[in-house]
């Protein structure tokens, strides 16, 4: 009798010590993921970690923390988690978009690369494999080939003020200035509400990463071609997004300086985001 009694103690025990932890394992996530989307990611990879333990075999969470990563520029650390989600769930697109700007910020661009087309492959009415691809393209060079995908980004969400940005930087790159300032209108149409909001999320501090990278690129460019004045249009747009106002009034006015004057549409955009820069520094 004492025997059995004993046999079930230790299974209540051990009972007892499972539920616990998947307890303390939800608890965790719970405050993860609250921590996750206040912006909050130091603290947000901890609480995965402690649930991680539990749950190893989530790839949701995997994902998550990162994404924490890649929010504090920790890309190796991000591309592991992205790895190992995607192995735990192959067959899910946004993984590999994710690990794709995680290589992009790396300079693997060519697994970048193969990384967006695998989001395209399992999830080809999403624009995000699209989008990626774009950046890796244009740092590949491949400027036409970029022109494509983000052509066909846009075909599936046509009210993308971003998607009109990034087609007026290749068209700038593929020196049609045409339709570059054709697609500055379109974005003028959507400022400031849909590009200067003021709220924390993780998802708007990737994309503000993602136009740091992309100012990097402007910048380097312009080493490269000193006397190309619209690469000097483009950063001073991207600065503007990233609300470094003051950078973005100085590339204006240096786009100004060195237009002609028959280019008077070109400057007069050029006026029209210096007030807008200035608006916004005044505040």
């Amino acid at each position: 009798m004492k025997f059995k009694v004993w046999i079930l103690i230790i299974i209540i025990l051990v009972f007892c010590k499972v539920s616990f932890s998947q307890f303390t394992g939800i608890v965790s996530y719970d405050n993860a993921y609250r921590h996750f989307t206040a912006g909050e990611f130091e603290k947000a990879i901890k609480y995965y970690n402690e649930y991680l333990k539990s749950y190893p075999r989530d790839a949701k969470a995997y994902n998550e923390r990162g994404l924490c990563h890649e929010s504090l520029r920790q890309y190796k650390n991000a591309e592991e988690d992205y790895s190992t989600a995607i192995t735990l769930k192959p067959g899910f697109d946004v993984y590999y978009n994710n690990r794709g700007y995680a290589y992009l910020k790396m300079g693997l661009t060519e697994k970048a690369y193969s990384d967006f087309s695998q989001s395209i492959l399992l999830n080809p009415s999403s624009t995000n494999g699209y989008e990626g691809r774009v950046h890796s393209l244009i740092d590949l060079e491949k400027f036409p080939a970029a022109l494509t995908d983000i052509n066909h980004a846009i075909s599936l969400d046509n009210n993308n003020p971003l998607f009109y940005n990034l087609r007026a930087v290749i068209y700038g790159l593929l020196e049609d200035t045409v339709r570059m300032f054709e697609d500055i209108e379109r974005i003028l149409d959507y400022y400031p509400e849909d590009f200067l909001r003021n709220y924390k999320s993780q998802f708007v501090v990737l994309a503000l990463d993602n136009l740091a990278v992309s100012v990097d690129e402007y910048t380097k460019m312009m080493k490269e071609n000193p006397d190309d004045y619209f690469l000097y249009f483009v950063r001073g747009f991207s600065y503007l997004q990233l609300k470094r106002f003051t950078a973005s009034i100085n590339d204006f006015e240096k786009f100004i300086s060195m237009c002609h004057p028959w280019q008077e549409r070109y400057i007069s955009f050029a006026k029209r985001f210096i007030d807008i820069a200035k608006e916004y520094t005044e505040k």
